[in-house]
């Protein structure tokens, strides 16, 4: 499995100096009686909100215009695709919090490719292991893109072949009072 990209967590280094440089603070959330728990999270001017990724679409209360340290701009890598990659595979932190890159090629590689049943048991082994853990569970969305080389067509056209659409999964199942 070859990562083609890296979660923007608060307190990577990079990060962390980013967000500490526009004024942002991060900590774990605070928990009268018990001190901070959880994740690092970057925390709002107020305080009440914190987020635990430093990058993200539609969190507004975050958004650096509104004097928050969580940004939009993704940061954008390459890769040449090679005749031995097989799926290209995406998922939400809920999936790769619990499922390394290579596990996750691995589920894929167990069911053939196929990507409507490799997003649903990635999801599901995510799933399993949040639940594992205990009674908290981080949205889970696994999305399996089958890459496949398909000769040119008499017309000159190449593509994906039919059976290669991309699946997605989705588990976001309302649990204890919190999604």
């Amino acid at each position: 499995a070859r990562d083609l990209s890296f979660d923007h967590k608060p307190d990577s280094e990079s990060e962390h100096r980013r967000i500490i440089k526009t004024g942002g603070r991060v900590a774990p959330m605070h928990v009268p009686g018990h001190g901070f728990v959880g994740p690092a999270r970057v925390w709002d001017r107020s305080q009440r909100f914190g987020l635990a990724t430093s990058r993200a679409f539609g969190d507004t209360t975050h958004a650096a215009a509104n004097g928050g340290a969580v940004i939009a701009e993704p940061e954008v890598t390459t890769h040449k695709l090679g005749e031995n990659d097989r799926v290209v595979i995406m998922g939400t932190d809920g999936v790769w919090d619990q499922i390394t890159s290579q596990e996750a090629v691995s589920i894929a590689a167990r069911v053939g490719g196929d990507p409507k049943l490799a997003s649903e048991h990635i999801a599901r082994e995510a799933k399993r292991r949040w639940e594992a853990m205990g009674p908290v569970r981080d949205d889970i969305t696994a999305v399996v893109l089958k890459l496949e080389q398909v000769a040119p067509s008499s017309s000159g056209s190449g593509g994906l072949g039919s059976d290669a659409a991309p699946h997605m999964t989705v588990i976001n199942e309302k649990r204890g009072g919190a999604w």
